[in-house]
């Protein structure tokens, strides 16, 4: 009796640790580093081409797996299913391509597929996205050490300033979901110096790539999780995070617009040097992009191919999508495709409140709040935002997660 009891024991940590090894080179394939089709392209398209399709299909029998023991689906996953089916339908509607929205959104559906099919084990995979993640940003600054004046020439960015995860505005898709789930696994009884090694080596990427937004965004982060501001309520809270988002996309997209265009805007921006990095922004990228939204208002235009976003925008190279995020959403699908996604993020903004006490909560919600200060000038309907994507569908069920941690030990 004992001896088949030991054979169970093993055949179970054996099938633990097999899962595991899996999950890891799942996670592996999706998170994709910026910079690696500019490094070896050979090594992009095997393993985030061709090993990209593996991922998917792996996760689906995961997916699927998981439903023959728990049959009923997540609110959440229900909600994001159907924005993903927004953006598809739209898609169709426009006839802009099977690829064009695989490219973007494919993505998207992956990591939510993973999360729900990991709903109960949602502690290990935050922790093997961290894994990866700080992976690929220790050998990010291994690169930088190594190629001080970077690894190769990006003509759209007309800079040498790139390496292994990208343009410093690639950054953010890895830095801030790293530091969010270092700072959860930290607060959960994980390793404090993984966390501030992390968090040190972070801003010294963020700080030697000059990425202005993200320092921002870096320093309001970093001083939340040392001086625990996150437990100050009437300051740190859902409701003022969405002022404070809205706010600041009003303000910068459409006073920028104007004020750069005005001879006090043009000097400013010269001072302060992003007379270059907002020009081609505020006077080609928003206005066009705004244009088109208005024309395609309900709708959209679709997801159109990097070459015909170059091409709208006047062969300005580089210019493959709105750089804000919630402009970009309206361009894609209209109003229609909005209201999609402002239901996934009331819903979000529901269950960080109903747990607003717990720390996963305040630090997720925290997070959130940081990354859509830096989607003011970016997008994260990328391919590279796969830890983004987690990030927020973790918010959306931060109880769960919570409780899993809490639990981790026992």
């Amino acid at each position: 009796m004992k001896r088949i009891q030991r054979i169970n024991i093993r055949v179970r940590k054996t099938r633990i640790i097999l899962t595991d090894a899996v999950l890891l080179g799942l996670v592996f394939l999706i998170v994709v580093p910026d910079g690696m089709s500019n490094i070896s392209a050979s090594v992009y398209k095997l393993l985030y081409g061709y090993g990209y399709y593996i991922a998917l299909f792996v996760t689906m029998v995961f997916f699927l797996a998981s439903k023959r023991e728990s049959r009923g689906l997540s609110k959440w996953f229900v909600i994001t299913f159907i924005f993903i089916t927004g953006t598809f339908a739209v898609a169709l509607f426009h006839g802009t391509g099977f690829g064009n929205w695989f490219n973007s959104f494919s993505i998207l559906l992956l990591v939510a597929l993973l999360v729900e099919s990991q709903r109960y084990k949602l502690e290990r995979l935050m922790l093997t996205f961290l894994l990866v993640l700080e992976f690929w940003i220790y050998i990010n600054l291994v690169l930088m050490i190594l190629y001080p004046d970077g690894m190769y020439y990006l003509e759209s960015n007309h800079t040498y300033y790139n390496w292994i995860l990208g343009y410093k505005s690639s950054l953010q898709y890895y830095l801030l979901p790293a530091l969010c789930f270092g700072w959860i696994n930290k607060e959960y009884g994980g390793n404090k110096i993984r966390f501030y090694v992390l968090m040190a080596v972070s801003l010294y990427e963020t700080l030697a790539t000059g990425n202005a937004m993200l320092t921002v965004g870096m320093i309001m982060f970093l001083v939340s999780a040392l001086f625990r501001l996150v437990e100050i309520e009437k300051i740190y809270n859902v409701r003022n995070y969405l002022i404070g988002v809205l706010s600041l996309n009003i303000i910068f997209v459409f006073y920028i617009v104007w004020f750069a265009s005005t001879g006090i805007g043009t000097l400013f921006l010269d001072i302060t040097g992003k007379s270059v990095v907002l020009a081609y922004r505020s006077s080609i990228i928003w206005p066009i992009t705004l244009e088109q939204i208005l024309e395609h208002l309900y709708f959209g235009k679709g997801v159109l191919s990097s070459d015909s976003r170059v091409t709208m925008y006047n062969g300005l190279k580089g210019a493959i999508h709105s750089h804000n995020q919630l402009m970009e959403i309206l361009f894609i699908g209209g109003i229609f495709l909005m209201i999609l996604y402002v239901i996934l993020h009331v819903y979000m903004g529901k269950r960080l409140s109903e747990s607003k006490s717990l720390t996963t909560s305040r630090i997720l919600a925290l997070a959130v709040f940081v990354f859509y200060i830096m989607m003011v000038v970016e997008v994260f309907t990328r391919k590279v935002a796969a830890a983004v994507w987690l990030l927020l569908f973790l918010a959306c069920i931060s109880k769960a997660l919570h409780e899993q941690l809490i639990n981790r030990y026992d």
